[in-house]
């Protein structure tokens, strides 16, 4: 699914049919229900506000990457925690 500018209804339409495949994806990430669907939440945020600045990349691949930084952040920011706290 490339597309020069992703538009609204695309999205949407991608969104509702993948987001427990994304979820999946995040809990095996995270392990945590709570913070998976933050992560989940937050990458279908960020795909869509910036989605008219990615031209010519797939929908797919710009969530599942916001999706894995989401949680690789979530990841880190635990591990920071659990060392200098």
């Amino acid at each position: 699914m490339l597309n020069k500018k992703i538009d609204k209804e695309a999205y949407t339409s991608f969104i509702m049919e993948n987001k427990e495949m994304l979820h999946r994806v995040a809990f095996g990430y995270l392990r945590d229900e709570a913070k998976s669907l933050d992560a989940v939440d937050e990458a279908i945020y960020r795909g869509y506000a910036h989605r008219h600045d990615l031209n010519g990349i797939s929908i797919e691949l710009i969530t599942l990457c916001n999706l894995i930084s989401d949680c690789r952040g979530l990841i880190l920011n635990n591990i920071y925690y659990f060392l200098f706290a």
